[in-house]
């Protein structure tokens, strides 16, 4: 079950980026903040890592990932 606490928080999450997503300006914002205030992470920054090159054919980027859990997000 989730907490009042969480559930308020994630609310406040969800107010505060209504209307916003501009990708390349709001992204580490975005996912720095949903880390700490809905996921508890303390310092967000030492758990997510951005624009991590991919090589392919040719070099690409994945907006984030998250090396403790190997979640790449795109």
């Amino acid at each position: 079950m989730i907490s009042n606490n969480k559930q308020a928080a994630a609310r406040r999450f969800v107010e505060t980026w209504k209307g916003r997503g501009y990708e390349k300006g709001d992204t580490q914002s975005f996912w720095y903040q949903l880390l700490h205030d809905i996921f508890g992470i303390e310092v967000p920054a030492n758990f997510i890592q951005f624009e991590l090159p991919v090589h392919l054919k040719n070099t690409k980027f994945i907006d984030a990932y998250i090396p403790s859990t190997k979640v790449i997000i795109e």
